[in-house]
């Protein structure tokens, strides 16, 4: 079943807490972490068989909570795609194929060193189709953790957030040895704005 988000409405997420000593009511039992799962995916055949890969992999590993293909295609794209129905599906726009310009930093007049003044990644649906989950989606307004895989990627067994030490402002991720390469040469200081967030983001 597949859902377009609404772009002119903006919703907002309320929450409510009512704290009464005069009105000592019985605390509600306690209930389990609302999970769900998401994963990237383009308007492709090569991306629609790892999307029934994540599909049959979430529903044999036991996996709690729903999962949801974050779609990046079109509207053209749309026109002449059959895979819509594979799955609970997402749609947003494709990132991928937006020409993103970089703004000056104030008080410069040329870019940073190195980098481009406009270029375009299909990386970029990955934070964009999140981005628009969280914001427009319905599922995201009653879900306490996410999950994110990439579309390549089988579950085997369920995941407990809590028990992996997932809480509000920390991050459970996989370790990308890659990266550590980035982080050594100095790669955070061309992207992060501050000196406090470059000495946090290679403190580990």
């Amino acid at each position: 079943q597949a859902s377009r988000r609404d772009m002119g409405r903006r919703p907002t997420r309320l929450l409510l807490l009512s704290l009464s000593a005069a009105t000592a009511a019985p605390l509600p039992e306690p209930q389990e972490p609302r999970v769900w799962t998401v994963f990237c995916a383009e308007c492709t055949n090569n991306f629609d068989y790892k999307s029934i890969g994540v599909y049959w992999s979430h529903r044999l590993s036991g996996m709690p909570g729903g999962v949801t293909r974050l779609l990046a295609c079109d509207e053209e794209q749309l026109k002449r795609y059959k895979g819509l129905n594979l799955g609970n599906t997402f749609v947003h726009r494709n990132y991928g194929r937006i020409q993103h310009k970089r703004r000056v930093p104030e008080g410069e007049t040329h870019p940073p060193t190195g980098s481009r003044a406009q270029d375009s990644s299909p990386s970029y649906n990955k934070p964009g189709s999140i981005m628009e989950w969280v914001m427009h989606s319905e599922e995201a307004k009653s879900t306490d953790y996410v999950l994110y895989i990439d579309a390549d990627m089988l579950l085997r067994k369920p995941l407990d957030p809590i028990a992996m030490g997932v809480k509000k402002g920390v991050v459970v991720s996989e370790h990308v040895g890659y990266l550590d390469t980035g982080i050594r040469n100095g790669l955070p200081a061309q992207f992060l704005p501050s000196v406090e967030a470059v000495q946090y983001a290679g403190a580990d």
